[in-house]
């Protein structure tokens, strides 16, 4: 009985040492198959896709002849690919699909070394569209929620980039029109018959613009927006403003782009945690004393000056949302309510965070495609 006892925790404490280990090993072999995926796609070329890590299964249009697609390193035209099918992460078998993408989208033909790149990792899959033409302008996508073996591992998704200098660039995906200056993480999850499809993007640096079903919907970097979709993964509904925490991309292999970049800090991270508008008897319609001070210019900006005054701050029922004047504010958490206009070329992020049931603070920035300067005003507020 003894003897039994003592084999079992012996086999309990090897299980319990080799899991350990997988789990530390992890972020080295996470990064071992990036590396390995950057080196052997470093000449793709326009429209093409590489295949960086095993596995992803590929399939080639019905008319097309001699297509290898097989092992990493191989490197296929997108037109000529029906469907790809990437495997999610295993850390036991080593098991990671992660492929990268060089789309043209609406670059012009004179411009042949700036793509739209993608890196695509873990449990995805991507389908050609029917009608692609050389270009490339669309295509649709799914991905599973991360259920993840290692915590240094990133969700399963795509990260996509804009060319330097590249303001404006579009292409259709699920059959919502993006456009980006940018760098951001998408993700998408079809409808189910118990569960609610969506599309989802992160802004990670610069803008985005989704348009679909008659709406138009700016993100501002270290924001979100989300549009549902059907069953086929299509969009089925309007975007939709939504917010993200830093820890959720934390673990993005941004340094694998082509292009350097430092994460904006997440629009709720940035402001930190609320009051409870409700639960501190924040009056429903009132006048506020509001201001905002301009903290941090830009040389290329002509920027309003400081200003304080009055302003009446109106909630909706449920609190939800509210209007400073005639201007909207959305709530991305407790207490902390956003609000994004674009100019021109420029989208203005508005944040308020209500500390108290008589002040508030918060801040307005800025991103502007052709100034790596950000201007930066601190925003207060008390009845």
């Amino acid at each position: 009985m003894i003897r039994k006892f003592f084999l079992s925790l012996f086999f309990l404490l090897m299980l319990y040492s080799t899991t350990s280990a997988q789990f530390k090993d992890c972020p080295d072999e996470i990064a071992k198959a990036l590396d390995t995926a950057s080196s052997l796609c470093s000449s793709i070329k326009r429209n093409e896709v590489c295949y960086g890590n095993s596995q992803v299964v590929a399939k080639p249009r019905p008319d097309v002849k001699n297509f290898l697609f097989e092992k990493p390193g191989q490197i296929e035209k997108f037109s000529r690919i029906k469907s790809l099918e990437f495997s999610g992460l295993d850390i036991k078998t080593g098991v990671w699909g992660i492929a990268m993408m060089a789309l043209q989208a609406n670059l012009p033909n004179t411009l042949p070394g700036q793509n739209v790149m993608f890196l695509i990792f873990g449990d995805v899959q991507i389908q050609g569209d029917a009608q692609a033409t050389k270009s490339v302008r669309s295509f649709y996508f799914q991905s599973t929620v991360s259920t993840l073996s290692c915590h240094d591992a990133p969700p399963n998704g795509l990260l996509v980039q804009t060319p330097e200098g590249a303001r404006k660039v579009t292409f259709s995906v699920n059959d919502i029109n993006v456009e980006l200056g940018s760098t951001v993480f998408m993700q998408a999850q079809p409808a189910t018959a118990t569960t609610a499809g969506q599309y989802t993007i992160f802004v990670l640096e610069g803008h985005a613009l989704l348009q679909v079903a008659g709406q138009t919907l700016y993100v501002p970097a270290g924001a979100g927006g989300t549009v549902p979709l059907d069953t086929q993964g299509k969009a089925n509904g309007v975007p939709v403003l939504t917010f993200f925490h830093d820890s959720d991309v934390a673990y993005l292999p941004i340094s694998k782009l082509p292009k350097s970049i430092q994460l904006t800090p997440s629009v709720l991270d940035s402001v930190g945690a609320g009051k409870d508008v409700a639960a501190n008897n924040i009056p429903a319609s009132s006048i506020w004393t509001y201001g905002y001070k301009l903290v941090s210019g830009c040389a290329d900006w002509n920027l309003s000056p400081d200003l304080a005054g009055p302003v009446r701050i109106k909630f909706n029922a449920d609190r939800s949302t509210f209007t400073l004047n005639a201007d909207t504010y959305q709530q991305a958490s407790v207490g902390v309510y956003v609000r994004s206009v674009p100019y021109m070329d420029v989208v203005w992020v508005y944040t308020i965070r209500f500390t108290s049931a008589t002040t508030f603070d918060g801040n307005i920035t800025a991103w502007w495609a052709q100034s790596k300067c950000k201007p930066f005003y601190s925003v207060t507020g008390s009845l």
